[in-house]
């Protein structure tokens, strides 16, 4: 049978869920949640997946990775465009002014139509950085672990609203996820994707986060031996300094009976 899963890494832990089946039909084999140190630790992280590829026998065409929205950032653009290849050429650009605290080249822009008429649309888009992006792909990729593709959790929210049939179709909803350094936030009215946010607030944020271990070189014991030379060295130059200054040189240095009046 076909298998599709899905893992959700967080900065401090991971969900990780495997389905069999057809999409109508379709069970749960396997579920299972920890913790990790995804920026802490990353090493620490690639052996979790490595342990999760060989018990659960992750199909490598079939995962999606779904990371924490904090990372993330979220705009509305106006387009007078309507064609999906049109906006993939100009998103960027677009978005471009409406982010002052990135370089545009260093980012990617995913998006969602929220409306649209024959000649325009509005979108809402979403942003990470190639950075935070290549990294979770870098410690995939040595878990032995290929994502198909990487959400946001904001994203993922609405998805798995709206496949279990939570969502209003003619009222509003609002979609939370309180991850443990963030907060999802989705607003959907009449079950289309209104607004997006997410809350630098978490369910760990109280708790100081792991810090990276860095190895201290232990200070080099100093021998009597040395400590003696260091204390002559320094007895050497306060006499020298001492012969240096003549009676001649002081005389020439005081002030004459004149100078100080």
């Amino acid at each position: 049978m076909a298998k599709a899963c899905g893992l959700r890494l967080g900065p401090r832990g991971y969900e990780f869920v495997l389905l069999e089946g057809s999409a109508k039909r379709h069970k749960v084999v396997a579920s299972e949640a920890g913790e990790i140190s995804l920026a802490a630790d990353p090493s620490g992280t690639v052996e979790v997946l490595k342990d999760l590829a060989k018990r659960h026998d992750i199909p490598k065409d079939a995962l999606r990775v779904v990371i924490e929205s904090g990372q993330a950032a979220f705009r509305k653009v106006n387009l007078p465009i309507n064609d999906d290849d049109k906006i993939e050429k100009v998103i960027k650009f677009e978005v471009e002014s409406e982010l002052p605290q990135f370089n545009i080249e260093d980012v990617v822009v995913d998006w969602t139509r929220l409306s649209s008429t024959k000649d325009s649309c509005s979108l809402l888009t979403t942003i990470v950085t190639k950075e935070d992006l290549q990294g979770v792909l870098d410690v995939c990729e040595k878990g032995g672990v290929e994502p198909l593709e990487v959400n946001a959790d904001t994203s993922a929210i609405v998805n798995a609203a709206a496949a279990c049939g939570a969502l209003d179709s003619e009222g509003a909803c609002l979609a939370v996820f309180v991850g443990e350094e963030s907060s999802s936030i989705a607003v959907l009215d009449g079950g289309e994707l209104r607004e997006l946010r997410s809350i630098k607030q978490g369910a760990m944020t109280h708790i100081p986060g792991p810090v990276a271990q860095q190895e201290e070189a232990e200070p080099e014991d100093e021998s009597e031996d040395d400590a003696e030379e260091a204390l002559e060295s320094v007895f050497d130059e306060e006499e020298f300094a001492q012969e240096e200054v003549t009676e001649e040189e002081l005389f020439e240095a005081a002030p004459s009976s004149n100078e100080q009046y």
